[in-house]
């Protein structure tokens, strides 16, 4: 079932708006947008990983050979690894959307 859910995921190119090209358009707003373009490919990775991490426990509940269940539990504490990097790019990409944010209406407190 996880299998079919991951092979129906797809990443798709988020194409930008017209009015991205316009002079008129400032800077903050671009970067807000490519800011929101990271946080979109982050949450997708996230998940794709962490179904993968159920994949993975599953796999090592139901494994009977010792040495290829050491194998999946190494596996898993590297993806155990990645969803902590993946949390902390979230945590990073959400302070710069706010910096960004709060330079665009110059809230300097």
């Amino acid at each position: 079932m996880i299998k079919k859910l991951n092979s129906d995921r797809f990443t798709t190119e988020r194409k930008l708006p017209n009015w991205y090209y316009d002079e008129d358009t400032s800077d903050f707003t671009k970067i807000d947008i490519q800011l929101y373009d990271i946080k979109f490919r982050l949450d997708d990775l996230k998940g794709r990983i962490f179904l993968y991490a159920l994949r993975l426990k599953y796999a090592i509940a139901h494994e009977k050979l010792k040495q290829r269940k050491a194998e999946l539990k190494l596996q898993e504490k590297m993806v155990q690894v990645n969803l902590i990097k993946i949390e902390e790019l979230q945590k990073e990409n959400a302070k710069a959307r706010r910096e960004n944010y709060d330079k665009e209406y110059d809230f300097s407190f």
